[in-house]
């Protein structure tokens, strides 16, 4: 992994031009030759042609429109309508400027100025300079945009233009923005924005929002632009306004790629650029194209990216928008970069700096410096890299980029870490936190957070490996853990906070904290953190705390394995067989000879992610298999099965060890009960028990089609158990129906769901992508769909002391930098402290096997994690093969 920057996605620089409109009541010059009906005749028609051209342009149909600006333009050059010729003449530049033609809409414009000039129309003069500087802006000639913006506010203001004024307003705060002074651009929008609302000027009002939604996004206030963005977005469709659309849907795209969303951010562009191509919106076209293939970048799919730019580039040259030039030739260095292709990646920065610093683009121009200390740092030419950067550093903080400054100051750590200047880079990266940290606003979603911290992780495991390298490996972990389901922990620090917890409401952890923590748990914890950038070598950060408060640390070298090590994890979980319910291949039935190999195959996989994980730390592990140890993963890590590691004796860690999961050491002690329930004094009303429900339809991406899900005999087998064990009555079949166990979760104790557990549950395509993946198939019906998801479980407040999911996938999600985001986050978010959820799709019989031994053992152990490896070591002897006993884990609180 490299420190990726953040690739400007420039917002959208909106035209705020009002038409020119021919007067019912022209001026006319005397015209003999001409009968006064005659005249009369040819000027209606010239008002008529004109009209339509404006209702045209309005539709995006701009060549249409000029063939009739010019047929009007003719007959009233003919009569001699001079007020009617200044118009007509301002109207064909619009269209030019629309088509990004905007050296041409000049000359149109200086001819309709010099007849409003002569004939004294105040009106058409004001509007007419504040076309010019627009036309001037699109031209990236900021200082004369701006003249002509002020001369035209000067005379709308003074006439009681109101509308003018509105635009030349606007047009200025975009000036402002471009030259990074947001809030002088604010200020304007903010006057602009109830004067079009007082005149009800729908088309102005979109331009405000889209203004205002532009300086947030810049100042890294995500929340508010997506919001004026929407906002935009709904009356540019309900005015039909296909150019203002376009704009809107492309600014949403740009806020979505800020948070790291970059399906929905590609599905705004996608949408953007089908309107711009079709309405002939060549700046559009040409800016949308731009950010499709920034957004490709952070993919990694820099091919695909390189063909977005390679199109884009042409239509920014040929229309004259230099400062869009200057963004794509950055980023297309960007993509040589990312090639270490440094010579290429070179060239391109060194064409886009002069033309941002020519145009005043002094974010672009941060942005590339930044750029260029990277590509320094990453070639190892230190000194090279901090001069750019320190360049950066400066005009971010001096146009207020928060969220570039705290990019630029992570460059800087690596930079100063890179050149064993420790100290400096210290104070570099915690500086970067701070900023960063400051942009997760508490108004913000959890879905937002969660995306926003994933493009933030970079300063904190930098400073880890700058801490480590000064042998703070306690600092460090503060560092680690610091950075661990922030979003999560905020969400459960922002309802009611037992107040046994050790955890404060500063959010920022300490050793104290960490080991008052494993006291209280009576628990071993183990945190795991894997850092691999291309300019440090891969590398694996064990910190092991036991009870008794003393801290061990061990780095273990990643670079001589073969592969990565979330392909290792990939490949170990091949070795298990692991599937998917989605998976098309047919399960082959093996020879013994095939079945050996397969084993061997498997027994090789868990061995060396035991070497990895658990051989360096082995020594400071308790001995007592009845000791509890938490493991807290890393990324990749989430997907490991600790019970089923194999040491070098074929022994697999479950034998030795009792052993739970944790998203963080803060949350683990922030869900922490005061008074756990134990099964002895769980009453039959108390446990929600579900098995077998008949079960819904649900989207296979493999077919394309609804399918309906398969019944699980197995687990209306379990049910039927544990309703022997606790006396329960379980909702079975259609008695099982999301509405019903709606209504019944709020007020369970312990909860279990015996279903079908499901990661992917329909189609992306109908249903976006989603925030919070992972659902639990229920009974359809009363209005419900049968799958009780993960945002829909985020809604509730749950008072249940512990949930069982056996099902499939319940342990999976979408891995991010804020830990696995999926249905047991969703449940411990809604207030439940402690879960057995899976990591694959785990066989029925086995499955109902092990939760029938769960409840039993739980019977009489008040221990959950305890009686959890009980349950699987009973398993084993039953069905010896990890696959059907090694999936599922308890997450959170053992007792």
């Amino acid at each position: 992994m490299h420190f990726l920057p953040r690739c400007l996605l420039p917002a959208f620089t909106p035209l705020f031009l009002l038409p020119a409109i021919i007067p019912a009541t022209l001026l006319l010059r005397s015209q003999p030759a001409l009968a006064q009906t005659d005249i009369t005749a040819r000027r209606t028609e010239s008002i008529e042609l004109n009209n339509q051209g404006q209702q045209l342009v309005a539709v995006g149909r701009y060549e249409e429109a000029l063939v009739l600006y010019e047929q009007a333009l003719a007959i009233v050059r003919d009569i001699g309508e001079r007020q009617g010729e200044g118009a007509i003449l301002a109207n064909i530049g619009l269209v030019y400027v629309n088509l990004g033609q905007s050296e041409q809409a000049l000359d149109y414009y200086y001819q309709s100025l010099d007849i409003s000039q002569v004939i004294n129309d105040r009106q058409g003069q004001g509007r007419t300079l504040n076309n010019i500087g627009a036309a001037y802006q699109n031209l990236s000639q900021y200082e004369q945009a701006l003249t002509y913006y002020q001369q035209g506010l000067a005379i709308s203001r003074d006439i009681g233009d109101r509308r003018t004024e509105g635009s030349a307003l606007n047009n200025i705060g975009l000036i402002s923005s471009n030259l990074g002074n947001y809030e002088q651009a604010l200020a304007y929008y903010q006057q602009s924005l109830p004067l079009f609302e007082e005149i009800g000027d729908r088309g102005g009002q979109v331009s405000s929002l889209t203004g205002i939604g532009a300086v947030h996004r810049n100042l890294g206030q995500y929340e508010p632009a997506l919001r004026y963005f929407q906002q935009s977005l709904a009356i540019s469709q309900e005015i039909g306004d296909r150019l203002r659309e376009g704009t809107a849907l492309n600014n949403l795209g740009g806020v979505y790629g800020d948070l790291g969303q970059y399906e929905s951010a590609l599905r705004y562009f996608q949408q953007s650029l089908a309107i711009r191509q079709a309405i002939g919106d060549r700046a559009g076209e040409g800016r949308t194209l731009n950010n499709i293939g920034a957004i490709y970048v952070e993919l990694e799919d820099y091919e695909q990216a390189l063909q977005y730019y390679q199109q884009s580039l042409p239509i920014r040259q040929a229309i004259g928008d230099r400062a869009g030039e200057a963004t794509t030739l950055n980023n297309m260095g960007e993509v040589h970069r990312n090639l270490q292709q440094s010579d290429q990646a070179l060239q391109y920065y060194q064409q886009s700096l002069p033309i941002r610093r020519d145009v005043g683009d002094r974010a672009g121009e941060a942005t590339t410096l930044n750029n260029m200390g990277l590509m320094h740092l990453n070639q190892g030419q230190y000194e090279q890299a901090l001069q750019h950067y320190q360049q950066s550093l400066s005009i971010r903080r001096d146009v207020g980029d928060r969220a570039g400054e705290g990019i630029t100051l992570t460059g800087i750590g690596a930079t100063y870490h890179s050149l064993g200047q420790y100290p400096q880079a210290e104070q570099a990266l915690y500086e970067a936190i701070a900023v960063l940290e400051s942009l997760r606003a508490e108004d913000l979603s959890d879905a937002t957070k969660v995306s926003l911290f994933d493009t933030q992780i970079h300063p904190y495991e930098w400073l880890q490996l700058t801490l480590i390298a000064q042998g703070k490996a306690d600092t460090a972990l503060e560092v680690a853990e610091r950075s661990r389901a922030r979003v999560l922990l905020e969400a459960l620090l922002a309802g009611n906070v037992p107040p046994e917890t050790s955890v404060s409401s500063s959010h920022v952890p300490d050793i104290t904290t960490i080991r008052s923590v494993a006291q209280e748990q009576n628990a071993t914890l183990v945190n795991y953190s894997i850092i691999d950038y291309d300019t440090a070598a891969p590398t694996l950060y064990i910190w092991v705390m036991q009870p008794t408060g003393i801290l061990y640390f061990q780095s273990v070298d990643l670079s001589q394995l073969d592969q990565t090590l979330a392909d290792l994890v990939g490949t170990t979980r091949q070795a298990l067989n692991v599937r998917s319910r989605n998976d098309a291949e047919a399960i082959i039935a093996l020879t013994p000879e095939a079945q050996e190999r397969q084993q061997q195959r498997q027994a090789e996989a868990l061995q060396t992610l035991y070497q990895l994980l658990i051989d360096p730390i082995s020594t400071y592990l308790p001995n007592d298999p009845e000791e509890r140890i938490v493991f807290i993963p890393h990324r990749s890590l989430y997907l490991v099965p600790f019970p089923a590691l194999m040491d070098a004796n074929g022994d697999y860690l479950i034998e030795h060890h009792t052993m739970l999961t944790a998203p963080s050491i803060q949350v683990l002690d922030l869900i922490r009960q005061p008074q756990a329930l134990s099964a002895d004094a769980l009453s039959a009303e108390d446990l929600l028990l579900v098995g077998n429900p008949i079960m819904p339809s649900v989207w296979n991406p493999n077919t394309g089609e609804n399918e309906q899900l398969s019944s699980l005999p197995g687990a209306e087998n379990e049910a039927a158990a544990i309703e022997t064990l606790t006396g329960a009555s379980p909702l079975l079949w259609e008695a099982a129906s999301e509405a019903v166990v709606k209504a019944q979760l709020p007020n369970a104790q312990v909860i279990h769901l015996a279903t079908h557990g499901l990661l992917d549950y329909g189609n992306p395509e109908e249903m976006g992508v989603l925030d919070f993946p992972g659902a639990v198939a229920l009974a359809p019906g009363n209005g419900e769909d049968g799958l009780l998801t993960s945002a829909e479980i985020l809604q509730m407040e749950l008072n249940a002391d512990l949930v069982v999911l056996s099902a499939c996938d319940t342990g999976r999600g979408r891995i991010t930098g804020d830990g696995v985001v999926g249905l047991s986050r969703a449940f411990m978010q809604a207030g439940v402290p402690s879960l057995v959820v899976s990591l694959w799709n785990v066989p029925d019989d086995a499955t109902a096997f092990l939760m029938t031994e769960f409840y039993e053992n739980w019977q009489t152990e008040s221990d959950r994690a305890q009686a959890l490896r009980q349950a699987m070591l009973t398993t084993m002897e039953e069905y010896p093969d990890p696959i059907n006993w090694a999936a599922f884990t308890l997450v959170g609180q053992a007792e």
